[in-house]
Order: structure tokens, then C-alpha cells, then sequence
């Protein structure tokens, strides 16, 4: 059974077990996980225990549910050793933390767009001008892949760098996560 091990408040290092049905955070009297803080909505957000982790979904919370600093705009998939923030508690998933993403799988992951362009990495700008009959010959780009719906990305801001970085790994690991998806489809 999935667990959230509780890092604040009188009842920090306790554990809450995730039962598979969907269960509820909020200060409502009918939610699994009740908190009295007036910085959590009556129905805060949902949690269910899946095969690949505990799925939350922030429940139009007026201060929003936040998964390793980052705030959630859509269900997201909470991993072992992930921090859950809803209002003023922070929740940290049981269970041995993945390795570490080496900073060069990253960094090559960013930079993998400029493919187009032909720009390494060193590279800060180019500018690049083609004859209007070279810009008549160029070819229409191959079909993408038909890939699940995904939820409306808000245009994000960041207080601070490290909150960027966590929310550049978390992309890169979804983007990972999908391609494996993927690859096992494939024969």
C-alpha cells in the first residue's frame, strides 16, 4: 500500500497509508485527510494509489498543490522520496528515492531541439537567411506521433533558479517517462 510519511507539524515522521480508491485532502468533514489551516480549500485534492504511484490532482484549490516545489496543473504521478505541499503541510512519498538524472542527460535533452537549427550547444545565437526560392523547396516536417492529450501548460514563473531546475528535471522525466511508454508499445 502506498504511503505518504508527514514532515510537518506535531505529527511529522507519521505515516498515512493511500488506500487504491480515491481519497480526499481538505478541511471538509467527508475528506480522508482533514486539516483545519484556512491556506487549504474545503476540498483541497485528490490522492489514489496506483501501480505507478500515487496520483494527485489539485481539486481548484485556492492556493494550488504542489509536487517537489513545482505547482501541479494537471494529475501527476508522485514517485518515492517526491514532497507533497498542499497549504502549510508537506507530505514526502515512502519508499527509496530514484537516482539522480546525471546533469549531462539533461543538459542534452535541452538542447536536443536546436536539431533545426543546426546549433550546438555553444552556440548562444545565429541568425540565419535563406533566398526565397530556398524557402520554397524546403519540405513540409514529417507527421508527429499521435501522443495522449495533455493538460494546458500555464506560462510558468519562477521565483527561483532551483525551482526552474525541479521543474525542468520533472519534464525531462515525464518526456523519458513517455518514450518508454512508447518503446514498450512498439514491437
Amino acid at each position: 500500500m502506498a504511503k505518504l510519511v508527514i514532515q510537518t507539524g506535531k505529527l511529522a515522521g507519521k505515516q498515512l497509508a493511500i488506500p487504491s480508491k480515491e481519497v480526499l485532502i481538505g478541511r471538509d468533514e467527508g475528506c480522508y485527510i482533514r486539516m483545519g489551516s484556512p491556506d487549504i480549500s474545503r476540498k483541497h485534492c485528490s490522492l489514489r494509489a496506483t501501480p505507478e504511484g500515487i496520483r494527485v490532482a489539485d481539486l481548484g484549490s485556492a492556493n494550488g498543490t504542489w509536487v517537489n516545489d513545482v505547482q501541479i496543473v494537471g494529475p501527476t504521478i508522485l514517485k518515492p522520496g517526491d514532497l507533497l505541499r498542499v497549504g502549510p503541510a508537506l507530505f514526502q512519498v515512502d519508499g527509496p528515492k530514484p537516482p539522480p538524472i546525471p546533469d549531462a542527460d539533461i543538459a542534452d535533452w535541452l538542447t536536443d531541439g536546436d536539431s533545426k537549427t543546426g546549433m550546438t550547444s555553444d552556440e548562444d545565437t545565429a541568425i540565419h537567411k535563406a533566398s526565397p526560392a530556398a524557402v520554397a523547396t524546403v519540405a513540409a516536417p514529417a507527421p508527429r506521433p499521435l501522443q495522449p492529450p495533455q493538460p494546458a501548460r500555464l506560462k510558468r514563473v519562477f521565483k527561483t533558479i532551483a525551482e526552474e531546475a525541479q521543474y525542468i528535471i520533472a519534464l525531462y522525466q515525464e518526456q523519458k517517462a513517455l518514450e518508454a511508454e512508447q518503446g514498450q508499445g512498439q514491437p
